[in-house]
């Protein structure tokens, strides 16, 4: 035989009961996840959460228990080692419960929690003045008996949001209530005292403090009417909080190592159904609660089991944002911080504009620069102009003073760097001491790539390592002719955008040349190779070869060798503006060494490679060039260059160099 059924009126108290757990409960994640707020400040989101958490409506049933799907926060609980769960809603409903024109509906719950905190008089402080200049006074807690003995009126609470004085029981127990001592309050003090012997000896009063006597009596005995509901909803409530704490978990662990959270399936136990459900059904072998939950889930004892696609991006969201939030409280304890921007279009063709912050943190007396990612967003207008007034609306929105912004890092896009127009020039026109510093590999790379783009041979030289990678990853066949003839390093693709990493690009042919060459060969010669593969293995497997190719090889791997150590240098986490100040001068002295014998030696290196792999190391002779005549004979003809190591060299090394 099932549960018996409750009545509609139980059922209403049970209802509301659960109601004030709810409104409890709200805020609680934040405790889980960040840290406390510094006492007298309150965040815009837990205020948000207050205002929410009131609204909120939780259903019960008897055998089928089940919790709120609007807000995570009211099933969180805090972790193993925090501050407790209850102690820490009394600490934010003592402010309410003690100010009775603060109090919340007066439902069985909130009647429990107000009794618990009772009537709180309060004592030499200011209070506030009224229109006459009069105000209350803590003699009013005192009451003069005709035989001379003074008495504490316990029931007398003063209220400082409204400045009026309140009755404590008659505000509680009291159906009827005619005075306005139990109604709103009463700030009447020119007759303060004849409405307090008034009140003290009316009959409704009397009535009051016998319910709050026999109430009292009752809860320290547990002998309360409701007192089977409330252990049964206090074991449901512990129930759901244990698993919200365990899903809380998953979440957090596959977060941590951005695993992958659903499969091909959304159902417990079934295959493939995620790494979140896996993890679920996993734990509810070992653990009694989950292993409870996964019980009723099964059973249809609950329809609500909080592991659902939705329940899990809600969790991430909020993880999210309390970290977020916890990086800008770390920035505004340290005040002054430096922003990092840069826009890049993303795979639907939209801006977006990645936003990272650096701050000096202060750990224990132990001073570390921290840096940031707070994410992407998506950036309509990308002009100078927009761009900062997005920046600036971004800061206002976090709470961040650009008045404490010391530093401005960005590319050296004219809408980002641009002197007049550019962000810089207007977060600089608002405050001059946000130093803007360009991007230092940026630099480089800009450098690098117009180096590149100034001569023919260059350019070639890149082309055709492009085309050998292309040639050779087309299929799985060539890829394996490849890998039979060169062991070790492998052709890698031109990175578009970083040119210092192209030495990764040069450090096969600058070791396996011949190597190379021969797979190649092989691929040309293979009688089932399409046409137009055979002639382009037969055309590369010709011009590596040349000893132009061979020469620009060795001076570009010389080159971005000496670049990349510079760049890796001012990327790393422990580099410092000293160290990368050294390498950089270092390098710079490197260039110049180099322009003055770097041919002769790169000429040289070029020589031994041609002499492996077969070839003469000698430039070929240009073909004459027939020019038309001078029209005038005053034009001097230009004297041509015979040797070709000579014009090899002013066409292509001292080009860019």
């Amino acid at each position: 035989m099932g549960p018996k059924k409750l009545s509609g009126a139980q059922n209403r108290k049970r209802r509301a009961l659960m109601d004030l757990e709810d409104q409890k409960s709200a805020g609680v994640i934040k405790k889980y996840f960040g840290t406390p707020t510094p006492s007298g400040l309150q965040t815009t989101e837990e205020k948000d959460e207050e205002s929410c958490s009131s609204q909120s409506d939780v259903h019960l049933k008897l055998s089928e228990p089940s919790t709120s799907k609007t807000s995570l926060e009211e099933d969180s609980n805090t972790p193993s080692g925090s501050v407790a769960f209850d102690e820490t809603i009394s600490t934010c409903e003592n402010s309410s419960f003690t100010d009775p024109a603060l109090w919340p509906k007066l439902i069985s719950k909130n009647i429990d929690g107000i009794l618990d905190v009772g009537p709180v008089q309060v004592q030499d402080v200011d209070f506030k003045k009224d229109a006459y200049n009069r105000h209350f006074s803590s003699a009013f807690y005192k009451r003069k008996l005709d035989s001379g003995e003074e008495q504490t009126r316990r029931w007398l609470v003063y209220s400082s949001s409204t400045n009026k004085v309140f009755c404590f029981s008659c505000k509680l127990f009291d159906k009827n209530p005619k005075t306005s001592l139990a109604l709103g309050g009463s700030d009447d003090w020119t007759h303060m005292s004849n409405i307090l012997k008034s009140h003290e000896t009316s009959s409704g009063h009397f009535t009051a403090q016998q319910m709050w006597t026999e109430t009292q009596l009752r809860r320290k005995s547990k002998h309360a009417i409701d007192q089977n509901y409330q252990n049964l909803m206090s074991r449901e409530r512990q129930h759901w909080r244990s698993v919200m704490e365990r899903l809380l978990n998953i979440v957090q662990f596959l977060a941590e190592r951005n695993l992958a959270f659903r499969g091909s399936s959304d159902r417990l136990f079934t295959t493939n159904n995620g790494n979140f459900l896996g993890l679920v059904e996993l734990l509810g072998k070992y653990d009694s609660v989950m292993a409870e939950h996964l019980r009723r889930v099964v059973s249809k004892e609950t329809a609500d089991h909080y592991c659902g696609k939705t329940i899990q991006n809600e969790i991430i969201n909020l993880m999210a944002k309390q970290v977020i939030e916890d990086i800008l409280q770390r920035c505004r304890n340290a005040k002054y911080f430096s922003i990092i921007l840069d826009c890049t279009p993303d795979i639907s063709h939209k801006e977006q504009m990645s936003f990272t912050i650096r701050f000096l943190e202060d750990i224990s007396g132990n001073f570390q620069v921290k840096e940031h990612f707070l994410g992407f967003n998506k950036v309509e207008d990308t002009t100078g102009k927009g761009l900062s007034d997005f920046l600036l609306e971004f800061l206002s929105g976090k709470n961040l003073d650009i008045d404490n912004c010391r530093g401005q890092g960005y590319d050296n896009g004219a809408n980002m760097a641009g002197k007049n127009n550019g962000v810089q020039s207007k977060i600089l026109n608002i405050n001059p001491r946000a130093v803007f510093v360009p991007c230092g590999c940026h630099c480089l790379n800009l450098v690098i790539g117009d180096a590149v783009r100034s001569c023919k041979e260059s350019m070639l030289l890149f082309g055709i390592i492009q085309r050998l990678y292309v040639l050779f990853s087309g299929s799985v066949k060539r890829w394996k002719i490849l890998s039979d003839h060169v062991s070790g390093l492998t052709l890698k693709p031109l990175c578009t955008t970083r040119w210092e990493c192209r030495i990764n690009c040069l450090k096969p042919l600058r070791h396996n040349l011949g190597e190379i060459q021969e797979a190649l060969i092989v691929l040309s010669d293979e009688t089932h190779t399409e046409p137009n593969i055979c002639h382009e293995a037969n055309t590369l497997s010709q011009q590596i070869v040349e000893l132009k190719f061979i020469v620009s090889l060795c001076v570009w791997y010389e080159i971005l060798y000496q670049v990349n150590i510079v760049s890796k240098a001012m990327q790393n986490e422990a580099a410092d503006i000293i160290l990368v100040s050294n390498l950089i001068q270092k390098c710079h002295n490197f260039l110049i060494h180099f322009r003055e014998s770097g041919f002769e030696s790169s000429f040289q290196l070029a020589k031994e490679l041609a002499e492996k792999v077969n070839v003469e190391p000698v430039f070929k002779k240009p073909s004459r060039i027939h020019r038309k005549k001078a029209l005038f004979d005053y034009e001097s003809q230009d004297e041509p260059l015979t040797d070709p190591t000579k014009k090899f060299k002013i066409d292509f090394f001292l080009c860019f160099g």
